[in-house]
């Protein structure tokens, strides 16, 4: 019997076994292609195919999972927030010896770390042209980041920190500055200018300095 060299050579896959045995599923799987697919090539690159054809399931498989391209894309920045909003939680406990002040230095350091080690999900995360921005799972996802961020800042403030100042306008002018050094870091303005041993600390003074 002959195949048509359009067949699908892959069934739609719902699991697939990890090299330990574990079961990941389908969604999991085309995830983490798409990730490598957007680190490659950039979101613009992450066509379904693509994704497919890297997770190694069938071409209708992204579409069975995320309806389309850009559900996909969206599920991909959802899943980006989440694990930052973990590194910043593991930037304040492993602080939390620490005065209020010096937790915000570290959350902020760990956003700018986190956002340079993904360039192509940091970027993603700021593409409305790629993703819906207004998707539930990604604005609950952005909210428990900002959450992070804002409950550090309150604790600082109680100890006396910028205490005249609204806690809401404080965690945003913190946001924007390490959301713009993340964005400079990522793009290579500072190790342009800056070796790149001494970034970490030249951009955790400034953030110390200026907060």
């Amino acid at each position: 019997m002959t195949v048509s060299s359009d067949a699908d050579p892959y069934p739609v896959r719902m699991a697939s076994s990890t090299a330990d045995g574990s079961g990941t599923s389908l969604r999991e799987a085309l995830l983490d292609a798409a990730e490598i697919e957007v680190g490659a090539s950039g979101a613009g690159g992450a066509s379904l195919r693509a994704v497919a054809r890297r997770a190694r399931v069938s071409h209708q498989a992204p579409a069975y999972a995320f309806t389309n391209r850009r559900g996909m894309l969206t599920a991909l920045a959802t899943r980006y927030v989440e694990r930052l909003g973990e590194h910043l939680t593991h930037a304040v406990a492993n602080a939390s010896d620490r005065p209020p002040l010096e937790q915000l230095v570290e959350v902020g350091m760990a956003y700018v770390e986190f956002s340079g080690a993904n360039p192509g999900l940091f970027s993603l995360t700021a593409s409305p042209d790629q993703i819906d921005i207004d998707d539930p799972a990604l604005s609950a996802a952005r909210e428990a980041s900002w959450s992070i961020l804002h409950d550090v800042v309150v604790e600082a403030q109680r100890e006396g920190w910028r205490a005249h100042l609204p806690a809401e306008g404080v965690a945003l002018t913190c946001w924007v500055l390490v959301h713009g050094s993340a964005a400079l870091w990522r793009e290579g303005w500072l190790a342009a200018q800056f070796p790149r041993a001494e970034l970490r600390e030249l951009v955790r003074g400034v953030l110390l300095s200026v907060i």
